[in-house]
């Protein structure tokens, strides 16, 4: 089937974070099989985002540092957090390599954590970047020793004798069989194989053996002295794992209305695949089935989707970490920083009446650089490193002559300029814009319930 200029929109909604009138234009007319691979193929290389390396910042010494040079060493820590979110963020904005982003942001949504310490946090965002197209298996075990994971879920006070049941019960419920299929004994016995799971100063993960309970433990069914190792490999043995994490991935990537059938066989490839998530991900976007009109422009962007959206799409950049911050803030959506383990429910959850009328004017308030009257929703947390105060202007970068220019020698039309950024058909305010110049119809368009969906 070759693919209509909707369609690789549809694509680049779904697999990527969109893109340029000019880079979505060149692929109208080539296939699903052929876009497929250009978007695997530009998502191949994996390079580590690195806002502070260990030589920089002595954890290890610590303990031996008076109470002031503690403080500035943890607020040192929690500003390069905040890096870390303006570099993945600009990352996501400008690289070619979108589909390893796109899945990158579903497993941190999936794995849901934060941490404080930026070599925790940093190191779990470029595990989940590293393995985001390659086997679940190896990224289940990889997130399992992540420091900012096991401080997340409590692990470090799992020990023999004294099981912490946190991370356990998580790694049943939210990242592989989910509920209802594990019964209490389960967790119980799971939590006594991942004690003594840690790590050390640096971040590194250790195995603090005198913690570890080396006796034997009954987990679903199977008796034995199972390690954790062994309990994440008997929960990749049972098929919910691979029938959970489809069905996540499908509402994620297709539709929040589940297809039982699809979801079904799309479980049984990824099962039988061992898990390749290139497998599934190809499956569904090869697929006719993905390209349906009741698939396209029925899902409500993400804060992300719609901010990085609006700057793969005019160019639109930040000086600061401030604007994202503020905005990602404001909109329910903080990178590096989910409200709880389950992650964002997305969905209708990203609108409410504090987020809609924001949303609308957003490109209005990136364009023009806004001031802006609004004040910040508090999270409710006096240590919250993600804290932005009451902001003037977003700092955005945004020439409109040139955008104009750009605009002006590649869509000819109001309408054409709707079909670019619409995915649900064309509103009756684009008709209205006729005697409207492109920047003012672009705004108009923007503020539409249409721009909402994706």
């Amino acid at each position: 089937m070759k693919l209509s200029q909707q369609q690789v929109q549809h694509l680049f909604w779904r697999a990527g974070l969109f893109d340029n009138y000019i880079t979505l234009r060149q692929f109208e007319g080539t296939t699903q099989a052929e876009l497929w691979e250009r978007l695997l193929k530009a998502s191949g290389k994996f390079t580590p985002l690195v806002v502070m390396d260990k030589n920089q910042f002595d954890f290890a010494s610590m303990r031996s540092k008076d109470k002031n040079e503690r403080q500035m060493l943890f607020k040192q820590s929690r500003e390069r957090v905040k890096m870390l979110n303006k570099k993945w963020f600009d990352h996501m904005s400008l690289t070619q390599g979108v589909l390893r982003e796109r899945m990158s942001l579903f497993w941190h949504n999936h794995f849901a954590c934060s941490s404080k310490n930026v070599f925790f946090i940093q190191s779990y965002l470029n595990t989940i970047r590293k393995h985001a197209l390659g086997n679940f298996r190896d990224l289940l075990h990889a997130v399992s020793r992540e420091a900012a994971m096991l401080q997340y879920l409590n692990n470090q006070q799992n020990r023999k004798r004294k099981p912490n049941e946190n991370f356990a019960r998580e790694v049943m419920e939210l990242f592989t069989i989910g509920r209802g299929n594990y019964t209490e004994n389960d967790v119980k016995n799971a939590a006594r194989a991942f004690t003594g799971w840690s790590f050390d100063q640096t971040g590194e993960y250790v195995l603090r053996e005198k913690q570890h309970d080396y006796g034997g433990k009954e987990i679903f069914g199977k008796t034995g002295n199972f390690s954790g190792d062994d309990v994440l490999n008997m929960l990749l043995e049972k098929k919910e794992t691979a029938l959970f994490v489809t069905k996540k991935l499908y509402s994620y990537l297709v539709n929040d209305q589940p297809d039982e059938k699809i979801i079904n066989e799309l479980s049984e490839v990824f099962y039988q695949s061992g898990y390749d998530i290139q497998t599934l991900l190809k499956a569904i976007f090869t697929s006719d089935w993905f390209y349906d009109t009741k698939n396209i422009g029925v899902k409500i962007k993400s804060p992300l989707d719609l901010m990085v959206g609006i700057c793969r799409s005019t160019g639109i950049s930040f000086s600061s970490s401030e604007g994202p911050l503020f905005i990602q803030r404001h909109l329910g959506q903080m990178l590096l920083n989910p409200p709880n383990v389950a992650g964002w429910p997305g969905g209708r959850d990203w609108i409410d009446s504090s987020t809609l009328l924001f949303r609308a004017r957003l490109m209005e308030f990136m364009v023009m650089s806004s001031e802006l009257a609004l004040e910040m929703k508090s999270s409710g947390d006096v240590n919250d490193q993600f804290k932005v105060g009451r902001l003037k202007k977003l700092g955005t970068k945004f020439d409109a002559d040139k955008a104009n220019k750009y605009f002006t020698s590649i869509i000819s039309s109001p309408e054409k300029l709707g079909d670019f950024l619409l995915q649900t058909g064309s509103s009756r305010l684009i008709k209205d814009s006729a005697t409207d110049g492109l920047i003012a119809s672009l705004l108009k368009i923007c503020r539409t319930p249409e721009y909402q969906m994706c």
